[in-house]
């Protein structure tokens, strides 16, 4: 007989294959909105990490200032 986490991680198992699947039909049907949307997702990490290097040394320069 299974424990509770096993029969948890068994779910989790088969919703993960259902989605990966699920998400393979999806992309034959839509290839080019998903490298779309993947080459923007790029430039928004991209911008999203400077703009949290930029936030961190704007806020080290005003902690220096009020020393």
């Amino acid at each position: 007989m299974k424990t509770d986490k096993e029969t948890r991680q068994l779910t989790w198992v088969v919703i993960a294959w259902i989605v990966i699947v699920a998400f393979i039909d999806w992309l034959s049907n839509h290839w080019s909105l998903l490298s779309a949307l993947l080459f923007a997702l790029l430039f928004l990490l991209i911008a999203a990490g400077l703009f949290k290097l930029v936030l961190k040394l704007f806020v080290s320069a005003i902690k220096s200032i009020f020393k």
